[in-house]
């Protein structure tokens, strides 16, 4: 497994986001009722999506018995 930096990692997160628009546009439906709501309901969802946040600052602290 390669080890990649923190700028590394959120350039391909980006890359991979950046495709989401292009994968929705291929869904398909044989019901027109739901084949545009769909759509829009998922091009709204991308709005949504960013890379993850870096591991280390989801980490909590406990110092003198408190959480900071």
């Amino acid at each position: 497994m390669k080890i990649v930096s923190t700028g590394e990692d959120n350039k391909a997160w980006e890359q991979l986001i950046s495709l989401y628009p292009f994968l929705v546009e291929c869904t398909t439906t044989s019901s027109t009722q739901v084949s545009r709501p769909l759509r829009e309901a998922l091009l709204q969802f991308c709005d949504l999506l960013q890379p993850p946040q870096n591991r280390t600052n989801n980490v909590m602290k406990i110092s003198n018995n408190s959480l900071i």
